[in-house]
């Protein structure tokens, strides 16, 4: 397991070359009106006075007839990410990386039906059942140069709002390369838990880290494709504790304004304890104003 992660995190630290060919990209300062409908060359921070709204409904694929299973849970992720100037951006949302719990966000199929993964967790919190996840970031961008942005990115995420409350920080690198009609986005980060680190003798909300990937290729300049692998775990069992999602899916841009996609995600193909069963089907939609 060392020497997988240790070649993945070489491999992602050689993929952004800063020396490519100049052209309009990720580093490129728009404006509100000529943000492009090509995900591939959008930037890591939205353009001043610019609102991003994006809603997924998130559907358990899972075959498990237990408390998950087939359409148990079904949730709503939203977030909402406005930039302040050019090059900050700031945000609120519900997913969290590189893989959302599945109680996280707008639960709507309630306790019986997988809202509640951990009997008891974030009972009788703010809105709990109902909405039981929020967090919130700032985006400042570090440097921009045509076809390549790197930003730093930091935060607070509510994993759960109720008792007990589940307080992280969230913190990293942003950085998005494109060369034409293709684009690598990379995140890399670590969480800090600040509340209710261990429940019991169980770790619930230790530091951990992770590495986000989505290489993209915009197909015509409304419509994109785009993989996903992100792996994840903690710092005191760094080898034994990995998490790797595997992913893929669609975006097209209906209008420049709106998106609307599709994902399908397998929760942890590749990490430790991996299995095909765990997996969640996202509709998406995004609208900018």
């Amino acid at each position: 397991m060392s020497k997988r992660l240790s070649g993945l995190l070489a491999a992602l630290c050689l993929l952004a070359p800063l020396g490519a060919r100049a052209e309009e990209g990720p580093g490129t300062v728009y404006n509100k009106a000529n943000y492009p409908e090509e995900l591939a060359k959008r930037p890591v921070t939205l353009p001043a006075g610019m609102a991003e709204l994006y809603v997924p409904l998130n559907v358990n694929l899972s075959t498990d007839e237990g408390v998950f299973g087939p359409l148990k849970p079904v949730r709503v992720n939203p977030s909402l990410y406005y930039g302040i100037t050019d090059d900050v951006t700031v945000g609120l949302y519900s997913e969290v990386e590189p893989f959302t719990p599945m109680f996280a966000g707008l639960c709507l199929t309630g306790e019986s039906n997988g809202c509640y993964p951990i009997q008891g967790l974030g009972k009788g919190g703010f809105l709990a059942p109902v909405f039981n996840t929020i967090a919130g970031e700032g985006v400042v961008s570090l440097l921009r140069k045509d076809d390549y942005q790197l930003a730093a990115f930091g935060g607070l995420e509510f994993i759960t709002i109720g008792d007990p409350t589940l307080l992280r920080a969230r913190v990293g690198l942003s950085e998005k390369w494109a060369r034409g009609d293709f684009a690598l986005p990379v995140k890399l980060g670590v969480h800090i838990g600040l509340t209710n680190r261990q429940i019991g003798n169980v770790d619930v909300n230790t530091d951990s880290f992770f590495v986000d990937a989505e290489p993209t290729y915009n197909l015509t300049p409304q419509l994109a494709v785009f993989v996903r692998a992100a792996l994840w775990s903690t710092f005191d069992h760094l080898s034994d504790n990995v998490i790797v999602p595997v992913g893929a899916g669609f975006e097209y841009a209906v209008s420049h304004s709106v998106d609307v996609g599709a994902k399908f995600e397998f929760d942890n193909l590749l990490g430790d304890n991996n299995t095909v069963d765990e997996r969640v089907g996202t509709l998406f939609a995004k609208a900018r104003f």
